[in-house]
């Protein structure tokens, strides 16, 4: 599966989470056990977030590699040279 899409996909929890959770928010006060539900809502949103950073963070780091070359790689470039 493509970067893109997961992020994509992530981003489209992300706001059901939060759709769910403004809609239940508003009947929170009177119930006890939606608040244990809202709760969890939110550190499912906070996971999520965090993941979405974390690939966002993926996509972008294509610069170059650090380190030493594999010697085939050597052997390659002197020989054409």
């Amino acid at each position: 599966m493509d970067i893109n899409a997961v992020l994509d996909e992530l981003h489209m929890e992300l706001k059901q989470s939060k759709d769910a959770l403004a809609g239940l928010e508003n009947f929170v006060a009177s119930k006890p056990s939606l608040r244990k539900i809202t709760d969890g809502i939110q550190q499912e949103r906070v996971l999520i977030e965090n993941a979405i950073l974390a690939l966002d963070a993926l996509a972008r780091s294509k610069g170059k590699r650090r380190g030493r070359r594999p010697a085939w790689i050597e052997e390659v470039r002197s020989s054409r040279n």
